[in-house]
């Protein structure tokens, strides 16, 4: 028994090494469990948004009519709620009623040629009962351009309209278009005299209004009262379209659609 040499091993570097019949065996090793994969989560659902309208061949009344100078304009894929199309107007870059005509303007267009709007101005004068010039402030300093802007507006009848974007200019043209024939009551609102007692009537009137129409979800008190200046009567706005009321600030789509339903659903009567 003393000449059985017993066999010898090393560890060394984490293996194994001698006289084993397992040579160059390497120690156990748990294998790392995978780590779980990421649960999916599905993004929220987002509105899609109205797609642009394209021109239309043959123009109708409710049509906004575009100057072809305006034509590769990157306002005009704006244009979503109010059908547009091409049409040679008598000096206007848009015609938004049988005699309103808008001129319009960029900032950084006229930083590099001032000239051009005034013979632009000189053009529409006289042709047309209301003139819009509608500026793009796409300028970071445009205090130093708007001053010679007004005086020239001032001095030649026109209205001054100024947006700060594309979207915010292309808003002010549909509006522009759908109030086309709505008297001047339904921009300032109602008129119910004057003194005390008229005050009354007006606030009680518009409680009522209030409360009518903010029994429609997510309608608000602000809601209402941008209605109100808009139309100046519970039954314009009852009689108002969804795209109508939409075009109003903070309405949108959404509530729009809701009061529509709402005002053409049948009355039940609670017992």
């Amino acid at each position: 028994m003393s000449n059985i040499r017993e066999p010898k091993r090393v560890l060394q570097y984490g293996y194994w090494f001698g006289d084993s019949p397992k040579r160059n065996l390497k120690p156990f090793r748990p294998v790392p469990t995978p780590p779980l994969p990421t649960p999916f989560v599905a993004p929220p659902p987002t509105q899609p948004k109205p797609l642009p309208r394209t021109p239309l061949a043959t123009p109708t009344p409710a049509t906004l009519l575009v100057s072809p100078l305006q034509r590769g304009n990157p306002l005009l894929p704006h244009l979503r709620n109010t059908p547009w199309a091409y049409a040679a107007l008598q000096g206007a870059d848009y015609q938004v009623g049988a005699s309103a005509g808008v001129l319009y303007l960029s900032l950084k267009y006229h930083r590099l040629h001032p000239e051009y709007v005034t013979g632009r101005v000189e053009g529409i004068k006289g042709k047309y009962g209301t003139r819009v010039l509608l500026v793009l402030v796409d300028v970071e300093d445009p205090a130093s351009h708007l001053p010679s802007l007004t005086s020239l507006c001032l001095f030649n009848a026109l209205s001054l309209i100024l947006a700060t974007t594309l979207p915010e200019a292309a808003r002010y043209l549909e509006t522009f278009k759908a109030y086309e024939h709505k008297p001047p009551d339904a921009l300032r609102g109602a008129a119910f005299g004057s003194g005390k007692q008229g005050r009354g009537a007006q606030e009680e009137w518009f409680e009522r209004v209030k409360e009518c129409v903010t029994s429609v979800k997510s309608v608000n008190a602000r809601d209402a009262e941008t209605l109100v200046e808009a139309f100046g009567s519970l039954k314009a706005i009852v009689a108002a379209t969804p795209d109508e009321l939409s075009l109003l600030p903070g309405i949108g789509q959404a509530k729009a659609k809701k009061l529509a339903e709402a005002f053409r659903q049948s009355f039940v009567v609670k017992r």
